[in-house]
């Protein structure tokens, strides 16, 4: 699967989600750049990375990952990497394959305790 030229040259910066089909949850977080990237983590072999070992356990079950696109059309990769940054503080790094939160995550969530 990829985008068209059409589609990568519209989507410009974006940032998308890999969505496990079995729950409809998100495991995955990136930012791209007018590419077919979201669909390259679908095409690589697996490894011991814990995003691989999701894509194939799903794909065990003779179903595959999805790829949906959060946020589209942005111009630059600063944007983008704020965009990734603040999806995974909201999901929680706990609840994804992403091995880091992002970029700018100084600025990101803050958990505080009472």
């Amino acid at each position: 699967m990829k985008f068209s030229a059409s589609t990568r040259e519209h989507l410009d910066h974006y940032v998308y989600a890999l969505v496990d089909p079995r729950d409809s949850k998100i495991f995955y977080v990136e930012k791209a750049n007018a590419n077919n990237s979201a669909f390259d983590h679908l095409r690589t072999l697996p490894t011991e990375h814990t995003k691989s070992q999701l894509i194939e356990e799903i794909r065990e079950q003779k179903l595959q990952p999805q790829v949906e696109v959060l946020r589209y059309g942005m111009s630059s990769d600063k944007q983008c990497f704020e965009v990734e940054a603040a999806v995974i503080d909201a999901l929680g790094l706990e609840n994804l394959t992403n091995a880091v939160r992002g970029h700018g995550v100084d600025r990101g969530r803050q958990k505080r305790t009472a």
